[in-house]
């Protein structure tokens, strides 16, 4: 009796570590990937308003947000903001015939995952590793490296901001 409750035990516990995140979640980051890039083939029209699809909180996470418009209300009214300027998503400011090549996705704990993505555009080949968390919106980017920030994004803005506010704290 006692053997078998033993081994009872053994079968409940061993699926539920095994199971703590489930495959579907794979499946599901790998579409965020390429919906990610799938919005480049579609025409963007600014004077219409931003597509859903654009805005940062579709892209990133809560905190990744917040850091964006911390950075972008210290910076100067007359300024384009440090980390404004541009496109992360796409390393650019423009795109033509961008196209998703590969993307690697594997989870590394629950609601976690990092993602290897090949692209190019304008046939110039780019690279990103992307850290994604699963939100209750669904999968969002909570980090990203790339050439211009090797050791993330999320840190660069991180220390950009502290700086800002530390110097505007500093007596004169």
């Amino acid at each position: 009796m006692r053997a078998t409750f033993i081994i009872a035990l053994s079968l409940i516990a061993a699926p539920a570590a095994a199971a703590a995140v489930p495959p579907a979640d794979v499946a599901g980051a790998e579409r965020f990937i390429d919906q990610l890039y799938a919005r480049y083939r579609a025409p963007v029209s600014i004077s219409i308003g931003e597509p859903a699809q654009w805005r940062l909180d579709a892209v990133f996470t809560p905190d990744l947000v917040a850091l964006f418009d911390r950075s972008a209300a210290l910076a100067p009214p007359d300024e384009v903001p440090e980390f404004g300027d541009g496109d992360h998503i796409c390393q650019c400011q423009d795109w033509e015939n961008l196209r998703l090549i590969e993307r690697q996705v594997h989870i590394t704990g629950p609601g976690r995952a990092e993602a290897e993505v090949r692209f190019e555009n304008v046939g110039a080949a780019k690279r990103v590793r992307m850290i994604l968390a699963l939100t209750p919106a669904g999968w969002r980017v909570a980090d990203l490296a790339y050439d211009l920030y090797p050791n993330g994004l999320a840190g660069a803005l991180r220390a950009s901001v502290a700086a800002t506010e530390g110097a505007r704290a500093a007596p004169h």
